[in-house]
């Protein structure tokens, strides 16, 4: 047998590099393709493993099954570039990937989320799906046998080991030819362990093995030895996965109630259907329905929608309101003189309204049968039916610094819309405008202030004219 090491040129162009791992089917080496010039990994079979006592006969055969692996065009399945045979060891060229196994996923995790279980389930039923069609069935699938590994810039599952998988081969003829049996009894199927032959249904139960150890971090059948592996295998039903992970949805006990259920009738039969019960694994389960024991208790419209309801009776614009009426009172100064003219509210009674008068409104802010009101002027008299009225003006008060030459504001100015009460005689003034009388003096003579100012600046003029005539001529 061929003592396998760094440097040594299998096939007249392998160069190998690094053993990668050593398995129940063989090793695993990381080697060189010197004619391509790119790294590649280079799979040898045990040759008892074949069932032939003939390396040449053994290797026609896994030719042609390699062959048929290699056809399948997905990228969930490890590429196969190349075979041949190294003396008496048959091996395979595959791609170099770079990762991990599920296998090491579980062990360093412990367990995955339902959503990565469900998305390695789906992307495995992909591979699955293709080998089936081909009439490829895997027959050895195993955590370690599905790789997480990078492509496009997300982690994809690529199934390995395809190149050594059998068509429509029994149990118990692999075990009568190699004197071991082929593949790993805890992820075999009942019908397999009975000695039927392989199908499809033999990958799915495997599959579904691997998936509860993903979310349980256990297998579904233990047991201490080989034979009660078997027994379990073929008489037990694993516990539920949430008796193992309470945390887990009411869909996933479903889910491998189905998938491992005793009769092959009652599980998965193809490998599209299961991935379309992964997409449903994954998806939130809806909300349970409210029970409301009166039809009178369910939420409206507005509730479902959360929009706070129109109040039934908003706020107008224009409101009627009665306004306290002012009174004035002239309060005695410190020396006996009139003190400024204060306005005191009080209280009154709004007058009745006439039989077909609605109070005031937006024409006629004030019925002609109602007295004066100091909301709308003292003494103004009534406006005609169908007129607006302009809102109360407030006489101004006179800027502290008005233009020269402009004109005092008269009582009866445009500027104040109406006469001021301060020059009505019957109601006492509620503002005096700071405006001058007739007779006041001028512009500088009514504000010391702008006196001050001008001559400030005409000092500053003077000094500046003496500064400039001191000045040494040029």
């Amino acid at each position: 047998m061929i003592q396998f090491r760094p440097g040594l040129v299998v096939g007249g162009k392998l160069e190998l590099v690094s053993e990668l791992g050593v398995g129940g089917m063989g090793a695993v080496w990381k080697a060189r393709d010197t004619r391509l010039l790119r790294e590649v990994a280079v799979k040898f079979i045990r040759p008892e493993l074949l069932g032939e006592a003939d390396a040449r006969i053994a290797l026609t055969r896994f030719e042609r099954e390699a062959r048929a692996a290699a056809r399948l065009r997905t990228r969930h399945v490890a590429q196969i570039f190349d075979l041949g045979l190294e003396g008496t060891t048959p091996y395979l060229v595959m791609e170099l990937l770079t990762g991990e196994s599920v296998n090491d996923r579980i062990h360093r995790f412990g367990r995955l989320s339902v959503a990565d279980t469900a998305r390695i389930g789906r992307e495995t039923c992909r591979a699955l799906t293709e080998a089936h069609e081909a009439q490829i069935i895997h027959r050895d699938l195993k955590p370690s046998n599905l790789f997480l590994t990078m492509a496009d810039g997300a982690e994809i599952v690529k199934v390995i080991d395809f190149g050594v998988a059998k068509s429509g081969q029994t149990m118990s003829e692999a075990a009568t030819r190699t004197g071991s049996v082929v593949g790993t009894p805890h992820f075999m199927s009942p019908e397999y362990l009975m000695g039927n032959k392989a199908d499809p249904s033999t990958d799915l139960w495997a599959l579904t093995v691997i998936l509860y150890s993903c979310l349980t971090g256990s297998r579904p059948f233990e047991g201490a030895e080989l034979s009660h592996v078997i027994l379990a295998i073929a008489d037990n039903t694993p516990k539920r996965p949430r008796e193992r992970r309470p945390d887990l949805p009411e869909s996933v006990d479903a889910f491998f109630a189905r998938a491992l259920h005793r009769d092959p009738a009652r599980r998965f039969q193809t490998a599209a259907e299961m991935a379309a019960a992964l997409d449903r694994l994954e998806a939130p389960a809806p909300p349970p329905p409210v029970e409301l024991e009166d039809e009178d208790q369910a939420p409206t419209v507005m509730e479902r929608l959360r929009v706070p309801p129109i109040a039934a009776d908003p706020p107008t614009y224009i409101e009627r309101r009665h306004l306290p009426a002012a009174e004035p009172r002239i309060d005695a100064g410190p020396d006996g003189e009139e003190a400024p003219t204060i306005l005191r509210p009080k209280s009154v009674t709004p007058a009745p309204i006439a039989d077909g008068e609605d109070g005031p409104t937006l024409a006629n802010p004030r019925s002609p049968s109602r007295p004066s009101h100091p909301a709308f002027g003292y003494g103004t008299p009534p406006l005609a039916s169908g007129t607006i009225p302009m809102p109360p003006q407030v006489a101004p008060a006179a800027p502290a610094f008005a233009p020269f030459g402009a004109p005092a504001p008269s009582p009866a100015s445009p500027a104040l819309g109406r006469p001021h009460p301060a020059w009505n005689a019957t109601d006492p003034p509620t503002m005096v405008p700071r405006s001058r009388a007739a007779g006041a003096p001028g512009p500088l003579g009514a504000h010391p202030i702008r006196i001050a100012v001008i001559a400030g600046v005409g000092i500053g003029v003077l000094v500046l004219l003496v500064l400039l005539l001191a000045l040494p001529g040029k």
